[in-house]
């Protein structure tokens, strides 16, 4: 007699909250949810179009992540200097629904530049979106990666979440 198996997975939504502790500068900070882990890095953009160089990120307690790419560079993700990008590198592909940011000063040059990928450095995907306490996508996208970026110079805010859905459970054999 075979067994049938269930090939349908279910899938789980969860939100990654950057805000509850001080983790210092690092080079990666590691988060885990079911079935799902998270490494965010810092980067920096400085033609606005690729990630070409690394830096460091931290979780700042009330704010969320922040970038340092320089010495004297504040603890925000901004574009002054170097362009900052925080990067979120999921174990498996992931849709990104919503990013929390704080620090916003809801005026009309804030904004954020994001970048996807599913292998290596992510692509600029979208430029320009505007920096909101909440931004909601419309048409969510999938990857394994996605960055987050400050372009213009009176860009600078810290990332305090991400929501994302991914496949959670595999199938479960009937019996």
């Amino acid at each position: 007699m075979a067994a049938l198996t269930s090939t349908a997975a279910f899938a789980a939504t969860i939100t990654f909250d950057f805000s509850g502790a001080n983790s210092g500068w690092q080079n990666s900070l590691q988060y885990t949810a079911p079935n799902l882990n998270l490494a965010v890095t810092g980067g920096v953009y400085p033609n606005g179009y690729n990630i070409t160089g690394s830096a460091q990120v931290s979780s700042t307690s009330n704010k969320g992540l922040g970038v340092k790419s320089s010495n004297g560079d504040s603890s925000e993700i901004d574009g002054s200097g170097n362009n900052d990008a925080v990067i979120f590198s999921f174990s498996q592909g992931v849709t990104l629904n919503s990013i929390t940011f704080s620090g916003v000063a809801n005026n009309p040059s804030e904004y954020f530049d994001l970048f996807t990928s599913n292998s290596g450095t992510p692509a600029l995907t979208y430029l320009d979106l505007k920096a909101i306490p909440t931004y909601t996508f419309s048409s969510p996208l999938t990857a394994s990666v996605f960055g987050v970026g400050a372009y213009y110079s009176n860009s600078s805010y810290y990332v305090s979440a991400i929501t994302v859905t991914y496949p959670d459970i595999p199938g479960v054999p009937l019996p």
